[in-house]
Protein backbone atom coordinates (compact mmCIF):
# COMPACT_ATOMS: atom_id res chain seq x y z
CA UNK A 1 0.00 0.00 0.00
CA UNK A 2 3.08 2.16 0.88
CA UNK A 3 5.19 2.20 -2.17
CA UNK A 4 8.52 0.47 -1.73
CA UNK A 5 11.15 3.71 -2.13
CA UNK A 6 8.34 5.70 0.06
CA UNK A 7 10.32 8.38 2.38
CA UNK A 8 8.62 10.52 5.16
CA UNK A 9 9.31 12.62 8.40
CA UNK A 10 6.37 13.07 10.59
CA UNK A 11 4.66 16.18 11.84
CA UNK A 12 5.13 18.00 15.29
CA UNK A 13 1.87 17.57 15.88
CA UNK A 14 2.06 13.63 15.50
CA UNK A 15 4.67 13.77 17.53
CA UNK A 16 3.26 14.87 20.17
CA UNK A 17 0.33 13.00 19.98
CA UNK A 18 2.95 9.76 20.07
CA UNK A 19 4.34 10.95 23.04
CA UNK A 20 1.83 11.55 24.60
CA UNK A 21 -0.05 7.96 24.45
CA UNK A 22 3.42 6.81 25.10
CA UNK A 23 3.58 8.40 28.56
CA UNK A 24 0.00 7.60 29.27
CA UNK A 25 0.37 3.91 28.89
CA UNK A 26 3.47 3.83 30.67
CA UNK A 27 2.13 5.33 33.54
CA UNK A 28 -1.29 3.30 33.87
CA UNK A 29 -3.69 6.20 33.01
CA UNK A 30 -5.96 4.18 30.96
CA UNK A 31 -6.62 0.60 30.51
CA UNK A 32 -4.59 -2.06 29.34
CA UNK A 33 -4.82 -2.56 25.94
CA UNK A 34 -5.63 -5.67 23.84
CA UNK A 35 -6.39 -6.44 20.42
CA UNK A 36 -9.74 -6.40 20.97
CA UNK A 37 -9.02 -2.46 21.64
CA UNK A 38 -8.65 -2.42 17.79
CA UNK A 39 -11.87 -3.14 16.54
CA UNK A 40 -13.97 -1.28 14.38
CA UNK A 41 -14.22 0.68 11.33
CA UNK A 42 -11.20 3.48 10.65
CA UNK A 43 -10.16 5.98 8.81
CA UNK A 44 -6.24 6.73 8.14
CA UNK A 45 -4.35 9.41 6.45
CA UNK A 46 -0.80 8.47 6.17
CA UNK A 47 1.80 11.23 4.51
CA UNK A 48 5.11 10.63 3.16
CA UNK A 49 7.85 12.43 1.41
CA UNK A 50 9.22 10.65 -2.08
CA UNK A 51 11.53 11.58 -4.73
CA UNK A 52 11.71 11.03 -8.39
CA UNK A 53 14.52 11.40 -11.41
CA UNK A 54 13.70 13.70 -13.61
CA UNK A 55 15.58 13.86 -17.24
CA UNK A 56 17.01 17.15 -19.16
CA UNK A 57 18.30 17.87 -22.53
CA UNK A 58 21.26 19.34 -22.74
CA UNK A 59 19.78 22.98 -22.40
CA UNK A 60 18.83 22.10 -18.71
CA UNK A 61 15.35 21.44 -19.68
CA UNK A 62 12.83 18.65 -18.68
CA UNK A 63 12.38 16.46 -21.27
CA UNK A 64 10.70 13.75 -18.97
CA UNK A 65 11.76 10.94 -16.53
CA UNK A 66 14.43 8.11 -16.05
CA UNK A 67 11.78 5.40 -15.03
CA UNK A 68 14.84 2.81 -14.37
CA UNK A 69 18.60 2.36 -13.83
CA UNK A 70 18.93 0.68 -16.99
CA UNK A 71 16.83 3.30 -18.96
CA UNK A 72 18.85 4.28 -22.15
CA UNK A 73 19.89 8.28 -22.52
CA UNK A 74 19.95 10.32 -25.52
CA UNK A 75 23.44 11.78 -26.36
CA UNK A 76 23.55 14.72 -24.06
CA UNK A 77 20.72 14.34 -21.59
CA UNK A 78 21.46 13.41 -18.06
CA UNK A 79 19.01 11.88 -15.04
CA UNK A 80 18.80 14.27 -11.93
CA UNK A 81 17.06 13.01 -8.45
CA UNK A 82 14.99 15.51 -6.89
CA UNK A 83 13.61 14.55 -3.19
CA UNK A 84 10.94 17.13 -2.52
CA UNK A 85 7.76 15.31 -3.47
CA UNK A 86 5.40 14.44 -1.19
CA UNK A 87 2.68 11.49 -1.76
CA UNK A 88 -0.55 11.03 0.59
CA UNK A 89 -2.16 7.90 1.13
CA UNK A 90 -5.84 7.77 2.63
CA UNK A 91 -8.30 5.07 3.44
CA UNK A 92 -10.47 2.86 5.12
CA UNK A 93 -9.75 -0.36 7.62
CA UNK A 94 -11.54 -2.69 9.26
CA UNK A 95 -10.64 -4.45 12.42
CA UNK A 96 -12.33 -7.85 13.96
CA UNK A 97 -11.32 -7.51 17.47
CA UNK A 98 -8.87 -10.77 17.29
CA UNK A 99 -6.03 -9.36 15.47
CA UNK A 100 -7.72 -9.43 11.71
CA UNK A 101 -7.83 -6.31 9.07
CA UNK A 102 -10.68 -7.83 7.19
CA UNK A 103 -12.68 -7.24 3.74
CA UNK A 104 -13.93 -3.46 3.48
CA UNK A 105 -10.67 -1.88 4.11
CA UNK A 106 -9.30 -0.49 1.24
CA UNK A 107 -6.67 2.77 0.21
CA UNK A 108 -6.13 5.21 -1.96
CA UNK A 109 -2.36 6.47 -3.10
CA UNK A 110 -2.29 10.18 -4.25
CA UNK A 111 0.87 10.46 -5.57
CA UNK A 112 2.66 13.96 -6.03
CA UNK A 113 2.31 15.41 -9.63
CA UNK A 114 5.61 15.93 -10.06
CA UNK A 115 6.83 12.54 -10.24
CA UNK A 116 4.57 12.14 -13.56
CA UNK A 117 4.19 15.73 -14.70
CA UNK A 118 7.46 17.87 -15.91
CA UNK A 119 7.17 20.75 -13.41
CA UNK A 120 7.23 24.08 -14.68
CA UNK A 121 9.29 25.19 -12.83
CA UNK A 122 12.42 22.39 -14.60
CA UNK A 123 11.70 25.28 -18.01
CA UNK A 124 10.07 21.79 -19.59
CA UNK A 125 10.11 21.72 -23.79
CA UNK A 126 6.74 21.86 -25.27
CA UNK A 127 5.94 17.42 -25.66
CA UNK A 128 7.25 16.53 -21.79
CA UNK A 129 7.71 13.44 -21.06
CA UNK A 130 8.55 12.31 -24.64
CA UNK A 131 6.46 9.57 -26.36
CA UNK A 132 8.37 6.88 -28.53
CA UNK A 133 6.80 6.63 -31.02
CA UNK A 134 5.97 9.89 -31.21
CA UNK A 135 2.89 9.44 -33.78
CA UNK A 136 4.23 12.51 -35.44
CA UNK A 137 6.06 11.58 -38.92
CA UNK A 138 8.85 14.74 -40.02
CA UNK A 139 7.64 16.80 -42.73
CA UNK A 140 10.29 18.96 -44.64
CA UNK A 141 8.14 21.66 -44.69
CA UNK A 142 7.84 22.36 -40.94
CA UNK A 143 9.59 24.28 -38.28
CA UNK A 144 10.61 22.40 -35.47
CA UNK A 145 11.80 23.83 -32.56
CA UNK A 146 13.76 22.27 -29.50
CA UNK A 147 11.90 19.39 -27.80
CA UNK A 148 9.71 18.68 -30.92
CA UNK A 149 9.64 15.34 -31.71
CA UNK A 150 9.27 13.08 -35.00
CA UNK A 151 9.42 10.08 -36.16
CA UNK A 152 11.55 9.06 -39.01
CA UNK A 153 12.55 5.84 -40.96
CA UNK A 154 16.12 4.69 -40.95
CA UNK A 155 17.15 1.59 -43.29
CA UNK A 156 13.46 0.59 -43.39
CA UNK A 157 13.02 0.77 -39.42
CA UNK A 158 10.88 4.10 -37.62
CA UNK A 159 12.91 6.24 -35.53
CA UNK A 160 11.66 8.55 -32.79
CA UNK A 161 13.64 12.06 -32.68
CA UNK A 162 13.68 15.07 -30.48
CA UNK A 163 14.56 18.34 -31.86
CA UNK A 164 17.77 19.97 -30.39
CA UNK A 165 18.12 22.85 -32.49
CA UNK A 166 15.62 25.03 -34.33
CA UNK A 167 15.07 23.77 -37.77
CA UNK A 168 13.42 23.55 -40.95
CA UNK A 169 14.09 20.52 -44.03
CA UNK A 170 16.64 19.27 -42.18
CA UNK A 171 16.10 15.03 -42.02
CA UNK A 172 17.13 13.34 -38.69
CA UNK A 173 19.36 11.06 -40.60
CA UNK A 174 21.47 13.55 -42.05
CA UNK A 175 21.95 15.93 -38.75
CA UNK A 176 21.52 13.26 -35.59
CA UNK A 177 23.50 13.84 -32.53
CA UNK A 178 26.47 11.11 -31.14
CA UNK A 179 29.02 10.72 -28.22
CA UNK A 180 31.51 13.61 -30.28
CA UNK A 181 28.72 15.32 -32.15
CA UNK A 182 26.44 18.05 -29.91
CA UNK A 183 24.43 20.90 -30.51
CA UNK A 184 25.08 23.19 -31.99
CA UNK A 185 26.88 20.83 -34.19
CA UNK A 186 23.54 18.92 -35.26
CA UNK A 187 20.25 19.27 -34.91
CA UNK A 188 18.26 15.84 -33.89
CA UNK A 189 18.56 13.44 -30.89
CA UNK A 190 17.33 10.23 -31.11
CA UNK A 191 14.67 9.28 -28.32
CA UNK A 192 15.19 5.62 -27.46
CA UNK A 193 12.04 4.48 -25.69
CA UNK A 194 9.34 6.81 -23.49
CA UNK A 195 10.41 9.39 -20.72
CA UNK A 196 7.40 8.69 -19.10
CA UNK A 197 8.13 7.86 -14.92
CA UNK A 198 5.67 5.06 -14.69
CA UNK A 199 3.89 6.36 -11.68
CA UNK A 200 -0.14 6.56 -12.02
CA UNK A 201 -2.06 8.80 -9.51
CA UNK A 202 -4.84 8.22 -7.84
CA UNK A 203 -4.08 4.38 -6.70
CA UNK A 204 -6.95 2.48 -5.25
CA UNK A 205 -6.90 -0.86 -4.18
CA UNK A 206 -8.61 -3.22 -1.53
CA UNK A 207 -6.14 -4.95 1.55
CA UNK A 208 -6.45 -7.32 3.67
CA UNK A 209 -3.63 -7.94 7.30
CA UNK A 210 -2.65 -8.75 10.80
CA UNK A 211 -2.23 -6.71 14.16
CA UNK A 212 -0.74 -7.23 17.19
CA UNK A 213 -0.84 -5.30 20.52
CA UNK A 214 0.52 -5.04 23.95
CA UNK A 215 -0.58 -3.92 27.10
CA UNK A 216 0.42 -0.44 26.94
CA UNK A 217 -0.54 0.34 23.71
CA UNK A 218 1.97 -0.58 21.27
CA UNK A 219 1.85 -3.04 18.69
CA UNK A 220 2.51 -3.81 15.28
CA UNK A 221 0.21 -4.03 11.96
CA UNK A 222 0.83 -5.54 8.91
CA UNK A 223 -0.76 -4.30 5.51
CA UNK A 224 -0.93 -6.48 2.55
CA UNK A 225 -2.57 -5.21 -0.84
CA UNK A 226 -5.23 -7.49 -2.89
CA UNK A 227 -2.76 -9.25 -5.18
CA UNK A 228 0.55 -8.25 -3.55
CA UNK A 229 3.55 -10.94 -2.43
CA UNK A 230 5.02 -8.11 -0.57
CA UNK A 231 3.28 -6.23 2.37
CA UNK A 232 4.26 -3.20 4.41
CA UNK A 233 4.73 -3.03 8.50
CA UNK A 234 3.66 -0.41 10.62
CA UNK A 235 4.29 0.87 14.66
CA UNK A 236 0.85 1.19 15.78
CA UNK A 237 0.24 3.09 19.11
CA UNK A 238 -3.19 2.49 20.55
CA UNK A 239 -5.60 5.20 22.54
CA UNK A 240 -6.89 2.67 24.85
CA UNK A 241 -10.26 4.86 25.66
CA UNK A 242 -12.53 5.81 24.14
CA UNK A 243 -13.12 2.11 22.59
CA UNK A 244 -15.74 3.66 20.56
CA UNK A 245 -15.82 6.33 17.77
CA UNK A 246 -13.08 9.21 17.81
CA UNK A 247 -10.56 6.15 19.49
CA UNK A 248 -7.10 7.61 17.52
CA UNK A 249 -4.38 5.09 16.84
CA UNK A 250 -0.92 6.46 16.04
CA UNK A 251 0.55 5.21 12.94
CA UNK A 252 4.32 4.70 11.75
CA UNK A 253 5.61 2.88 9.19
CA UNK A 254 8.63 0.41 9.72
CA UNK A 255 11.42 0.18 6.93
CA UNK A 256 12.14 -3.55 6.37
CA UNK A 257 15.02 -4.60 3.75
CA UNK A 258 13.98 -3.87 0.52
CA UNK A 259 10.77 -1.98 1.67
CA UNK A 260 11.64 1.36 3.06
CA UNK A 261 8.72 2.67 4.53
CA UNK A 262 8.74 5.49 6.89
CA UNK A 263 4.40 6.64 6.35
CA UNK A 264 3.63 8.48 9.37
CA UNK A 265 -0.14 9.25 9.87
CA UNK A 266 -3.40 7.83 12.24
CA UNK A 267 -6.40 6.52 12.31
CA UNK A 268 -9.61 7.07 14.07
CA UNK A 269 -12.25 4.65 14.42
CA UNK A 270 -15.33 5.90 13.06
CA UNK A 271 -17.71 3.39 13.54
Amino acid sequence: MIPLRTRVSGSRQLAAAILFFYFAAATGLHAQVTNASVSGTYTFQFGSADGYTAQFNMFGQQVGFCPSASYKLPFGYYCYFNPTASDLTTGTLVADGNGNIVTGSSFTNAFDPQEYQCAKKSNPVAVCPYKVPSGKVWSSTTAYVVGALVDYTVSGKVLTFQAVKTNTNIAPSSSSCSATVLPPNCNWDQVYQSAASGVTSPKTDTMTGTYTTQSNGSGVMQITPTGAKTSSSFIILVQPTPLAVGQVIAVQGMSLINNENNATGMAVRVK
